[in-house]
């Protein structure tokens, strides 16, 4: 896409953000025209990082091993979680649960039940209360383009920050 609309006189002045399925993307810095246009435009992208500290990392390099992937990323580790807990409600619950019984079983799991990408524990608003995202923008860099961690978001219940690196 960024190759296509490198041209566009509108759209190079619009500050592009993107999400886990193209940050740290190697196929978008290979491209120079899309690689120069992601740079130009501070093209910044969020991915979810492991905030276990490694504990869980021989689990995860057996999941990379199983799935044949190049890289085990916080996505497929995230999938694996919720397919597990999911597994432990509906254990729990049993098969002739209805829906609210259901949820009520997967929301008292996630109280106590750490997954392979961190604690599952839900906030009151079902998102994750723990949680860790790096933001990485494309830059130029000495005559080539590479992706630079630009920030680090770390929150956990209702206390979160930013780190931004050292240059």
């Amino acid at each position: 896409m960024f190759k296509q609309i490198s041209t566009s006189s509108l759209l190079n002045k619009v500050k592009w953000y993107g999400t886990d399925g193209i940050s740290l993307n190697d196929a978008l810095l290979s491209d120079e025209i899309a690689a120069t246009f992601a740079a130009s435009a501070g093209l910044t992208c969020s991915i979810q990082e492991d905030n276990t500290f490694g504990a869980f990392s021989p689990a995860s390099v057996t999941l990379d091993y199983c799935l044949d992937t190049e890289r085990i990323t916080m996505f497929l580790t995230n999938m694996y979680d919720v397919i597990w807990l999911v597994v432990l409600a509906y254990e729990q619950a049993g098969p002739d649960a209805d829906y609210d019984q259901f949820w009520t079983d997967l929301e008292a799991k996630t109280e106590n039940v750490w997954g392979i990408s961190a604690g599952l524990l839900l906030d009151p608003n079902h998102d994750r209360a723990i949680s860790a995202y790096a933001f990485n923008t494309v830059q130029a860099d000495n005559g080539t383009t590479i992706w630079k961690t630009t920030a680090r978001c770390r929150s956990a219940g209702s206390i979160g920050f930013i780190l931004i690196p050292e240059e």
